[in-house]
């Protein structure tokens, strides 16, 4: 697992989007995002085709596919 990834997770816990998103972005682009958990959390932090594509990656590399959503923050 990418320590970074873990880092965009817990930015993402803590309602730093922005932060989460800049990371899970640059690792995006260099095929980097190391599981589905990774994707979901893309996914959480984006919106539109963007949402769309992670959701998709994560139910690619997901065992369990339930994982794999996106709700809408408050």
């Amino acid at each position: 697992m990418d320590p970074f990834a873990f880092l965009a997770e817990a930015y993402e816990a803590n309602d730093q989007d922005d932060l989460a998103r800049q990371i899970l972005v640059e690792l995006q682009a260099k095929d980097l995002i190391p599981d589905a958990f990774a994707f979901r959390t893309l996914a959480r932090v984006t919106d539109g085709s963007e949402r769309q594509d992670a959701l998709l990656a994560c139910g690619v590399r997901a065992k369990n596919k339930s994982i794999c959503t996106a709700p809408t923050k408050p």
